[in-house]
């Protein structure tokens, strides 16, 4: 299911973001 595989990239991607944002706020 192409449909399943772009959402699992799409939450991996969001979640990817959120970890880096938070690894940024707590180095500042």
């Amino acid at each position: 299911m192409a449909g399943a595989v772009m959402w699992q990239g799409w939450i991996n991607a969001m979640f990817s973001a959120l970890l880096k944002q938070a690894l940024a706020l707590r180095l500042n």
